[in-house]
């Protein structure tokens, strides 16, 4: 039971490292091209302060579906 927790709670600790803005831009191609349009837009800043991160739109936020594009974006 130790070991299924420790294997669930590292899974979950992976899917989150990997919902994150320093992970997304981390490759060459999305930090040269579309970070960089990114940069400045109202999306990155804006009056409220509050900022769309790749996750918000590109990762579905059902755990299932989560995995299910994880999987598909690792090709």
């Amino acid at each position: 039971m130790v070991i299924g927790v420790a294997l669930w709670g590292g899974l979950n600790w992976a899917m989150e490292e990997t919902n994150t803005m320093d992970f997304c831009i981390s490759c060459h191609e999305m930090k040269e091209n579309v970070y960089s349009e990114y940069k400045g837009t109202i999306h990155d800043a804006n009056r409220s302060g509050v900022r769309a991160g790749c996750p918000d739109c590109h990762v579905p936020r059902p755990w299932i579906h989560k995995i299910k594009r994880k999987i598909q974006a690792s090709n």
